[in-house]
C-alpha cells in the first residue's frame, strides 16, 4: 500500500499548509493515485499546459496549477469514463481543469471550517487552462510560499504547483488566529472523519 503523504505541522507553518495542499491534491487523484515526488527547476514549456485555479479569503490567498499534456489529460479522461477508444482533446483538457477545481474545492472545505466563526466566506475561481509558454520555469523547491511536485503516470510526469500567501495581520484580525493557529487547525480539520465523499463520482468511483 502507498505511503500516506506526512500531515503534521512543520517547524514553518507555512511550509505545512503548501504540504496540506499537496496531501489533498493526491487524494483527488483517485484510482490514478501514487506518491509525490520532489520536483526539480526545470523548463516546462514544451508540448505542455497549464491547469490553474485560484481561492481566496480574506488574508489568505492559494493558487494551485497542473503542467500537463495533452497524453495525460487523456490518461485522467480514460481512467474516468473507463474508455480506451479516443476522446476528443479537449474533453480531455476537461479533465484536468475539474482536478484543479476538485483540489481546490477540497481546500476551501477545509478553510471553511477553521474560519466558520469568522463567517467569512471563500471564494473560488474558475479553473483556467493555457499553454505553459508564460509559465516556463517551476518555482525553487526551497520556495517559502511555494511547493512543487509530481507524480509519475504512464503517460508521464503531472506537475503540480501550490501557492500561498497569508497576511498574518488580517488573519489575526478577521480569523483571530496566528500562522501557527491557522495551520493546526487546518491539519485538524483534515484529520476529521469526512461527512461525505463529495468527489468520489470522479476518479474514485472507480478506485
Amino acid at each position: 500500500m502507498m505511503a500516506t503523504p506526512h500531515t503534521s505541522v512543520e517547524a514553518d507553518p507555512l511550509r505545512s499548509v503548501l504540504s496540506l495542499m499537496q496531501v489533498v491534491a493526491t487524494e483527488r487523484l483517485g484510482v490514478l493515485r501514487s506518491q509525490p515526488l520532489k520536483m526539480p527547476e526545470e523548463d516546462m514549456s514544451f508540448d505542455h499546459w497549464i491547469s490553474e485555479i485560484r481561492l481566496y479569503f480574506p488574508g489568505i490567498d492559494i493558487s494551485f496549477r497542473t503542467h500537463f499534456t495533452s497524453r495525460i489529460a487523456r490518461l485522467f479522461a480514460q481512467a474516468m469514463l473507463g474508455e480506451e477508444q479516443p476522446i476528443d482533446v479537449m474533453v480531455c483538457h476537461s479533465f484536468m481543469t475539474e482536478y484543479c477545481n476538485l483540489t481546490a474545492g477540497g481546500l476551501k472545505n477545509l478553510i471553511s471550517d477553521v474560519v466558520a466563526e469568522s463567517e467569512e466566506s471563500g471564494k473560488l475561481g474558475l479553473p483556467e487552462r493555457k499553454p505553459s509558454f508564460d509559465e516556463v520555469t517551476l518555482p525553487d523547491a526551497d520556495a517559502k510560499q511555494r511547493l512543487a511536485w509530481k507524480y509519475e503516470t504512464d503517460a508521464g510526469p503531472l506537475v503540480c504547483v501550490g501557492s500561498v500567501a497569508i497576511d498574518e495581520g488580517e488573519l489575526m484580525r478577521i480569523h483571530g488566529l496566528s500562522l501557527r493557529g491557522f495551520a493546526d487547525r487546518l491539519k485538524s480539520a483534515h484529520e476529521k472523519p469526512p461527512e461525505s465523499d463529495d468527489f468520489c463520482d470522479f476518479l474514485l468511483s472507480r478506485a
